[in-house]
């Protein structure tokens, strides 16, 4: 029988966004870097950092995770709620989440982006404390300079 390992539980409040786009809905891969072959399939979506209004934080979490911007009041809902458990090889993470719901007309069939991106050798995490601030970017290099990084 597998040791039984202590792992430390975080309790946060989650924001999800469902994208639909003629009957189809955006999903990603995920995994657990702890147990390779580990994956599943998630809507995009992540933490509300402090002081952050759900809407806001799924808007962010959107385009940090596929790219795409997307104005704050495009977000229907919140369409629902839930209370999850993760069971992460390296912690418990328990997330009440809301659901936001956004309808695009352009199909998303070629949406490449998953993958790490990496700074000084070092996976970007928001708990490493290694990643751009989207807002305070926008503010000092204006939305224009933003969409040309986007695009390369």
């Amino acid at each position: 029988m597998p040791a039984v390992v202590d792992r430390p539980r975080k309790d946060r409040r989650g924001a999800r966004v469902v994208v639909r786009c003629h009957q189809q809905v955006l999903l990603m891969a995920d995994s657990d870097p702890g147990l390779p072959g580990s994956g599943w399939w998630v809507t995009p979506g992540g933490g509300i950092d402090a002081g952050e209004a759900s809407r806001t934080a799924a808007a962010r979490e959107l385009f940090e995770e596929t790219g795409f911007l997307v104005a704050e009041g495009r977000l229907q809902g919140p369409a629902g709620r839930r209370i999850v458990t993760h069971g992460y090889s390296d912690r418990i993470l328990v997330q009440e989440e809301d659901f936001w719901l956004l309808d695009v007309e352009e199909p998303f069939t070629a949406l490449l982006n998953q993958g790490m991106v990496l700074q000084d050798g070092e996976k970007m995490s928001k708990s490493k404390g290694n990643v751009l601030e989207f807002a305070s970017e926008l503010r000092e290099h204006g939305a224009d300079a933003l969409r040309v990084t986007l695009a390369f």
